[in-house]
């Protein structure tokens, strides 16, 4: 059960060679303009390319050289985080519910940014859920660190619920969000939504029920 930050070239030298295990039950997050793949097809299915939610905005990156690893670097990158906490904590649940591995993966001139450091800070402020760096870890310069669990847990599920809702209400404000939305519910889902309306017919049948929320939801 754990996370790792990690640059291509040490992934493709170290981790792959090192860790095998790891790299056949692991979730790779890239984090990069410059690594699309990880090169061999049978992994595609372990990547998710984060780049809309956690990729630095431009700005971050082209003032770099003025921002440096200052406070205002990491606060503006923190905002930005923000947007992304349902993806962070689906991949904190999936780490400790499924005991697997996640490793965020950015290329190697890009860990001069910083941003996958601050990802790690991000998590452990927000989540209380602890990010290593692989490197550090193979070079015995980073312990294991003691989590809690039930907190984390119950945070990331009550964060991924507000999401649930969220999308819920943005859908429902447009006749085509709302066609999609009821479009996917069963019909036993369909006639618990009407019945909590007061408009349920027996007789009605689904395309029927979801016209009726169309409508009125």
């Amino acid at each position: 059960m754990s996370m790792f930050i990690v640059d291509g070239k040490t992934f493709i030298k170290k981790f792959i060679k090192e860790d095998p295990e790891k790299v056949l039950s692991a979730q790779f997050v890239i984090v990069s303009s410059t690594i699309r793949k990880l090169g061999k097809a049978r992994w595609d299915k372990q990547v998710i390319n984060s780049n809309n939610l956690l990729y630095p905005p431009q700005n971050l990156i082209m003032e770099y050289d003025d921002y440096k690893h200052n406070e205002e670097y990491k606060r503006e990158y923190f905002n930005y985080l923000d947007r992304a906490k349902p993806l962070l904590a689906t991949l904190i649940k999936y780490v400790i519910e499924s005991d697997y591995t996640v490793v965020f993966l950015c290329g190697k001139k890009e860990m001069k940014y910083g941003y996958l450091n601050l990802i790690r800070k991000y998590i452990k402020s927000e989540f209380g859920f602890h990010v290593y760096n692989y490197e550090k870890v193979k070079k015995g310069k980073e312990k294991p660190s003691q989590i809690n669990e039930s907190y984390t847990l119950k945070l990331c599920n009550k964060i991924l619920k507000q999401a649930k809702n969220d999308k819920k209400h943005n859908m429902l404000q447009t006749e085509r969000g709302r066609k999609e939305y009821f479009g996917k519910m069963s019909k036993k889902e369909l006639k618990k939504e009407l019945k909590k309306m007061g408009l349920y017919d027996p007789s009605m049948d689904k395309e029927e029920l979801i016209d009726m929320l169309e409508t009125f939801a």
